[in-house]
């Protein structure tokens, strides 16, 4: 059975998933884009997280209004873009062949693009579920984390398929 979730092949970069893996992952970007698409109604951490300030000192709360109401619509945007390319990409799993060694796997060759999205919102979906889960830059498990146990898998499960991901582009 594959170790690895993705590798290199001539046609792109290979994802190998469960469908109950794929549901999870399409479920929690449909669940992320929800979140920044929907108006701010006060503090959101996640929103907070995945659009930060570009101005910390509180003196400077006109120039923070002036970038925000310059740079979010394209940050929204493009991140927006990215799970979409990333969800519509999940649709075309299909069974992989069995030299593959893939068991129930399925797999999807991903594009260029459709690799770099893939990037971005594995990047995108992690800092949620981190934010979420009050995990520290450092990885640290907040004070919060027992009622959120699956939560804690899906983000380790991220982590793993981001770290596969990576290595299979930067180091093939």
């Amino acid at each position: 059975m594959r170790t690895n979730r993705f590798s290199v092949s001539l046609e792109g970069i290979e994802a190998y998933l469960f469908d109950s893996e794929a549901k999870v992952f399409a479920d929690i970007a449909a669940d992320l884009r929800a979140i920044i698409e929907t108006p701010a109604l006060g503090e959101d951490p996640v929103r907070e997280r995945l659009f930060p300030r570009a101005y910390l000192d509180p003196t400077e709360e006109t120039a923070e209004m002036t970038w925000a109401a310059f740079a979010h619509p394209e940050l929204l945007e493009s991140r927006v873009a990215t799970l979409e390319i990333l969800t519509r990409s999940l649709d075309r799993l299909a069974p992989a062949t069995p030299d593959k060694d893939a068991g129930e796997m399925k797999v999807i060759v991903l594009s260029p693009e459709e690799t770099e999205s893939w990037l971005k919102g594995l990047n995108d979906l992690r800092l949620a579920l981190g934010t979420r889960l009050n995990i520290s830059e450092d990885g640290q498990k907040g004070e919060s984390l027992d009622p959120y146990i699956a939560l804690r898998e899906i983000y380790d499960w991220l982590t793993f398929l981001q770290q596969d991901l990576l290595e299979q582009v930067y180091l093939s």
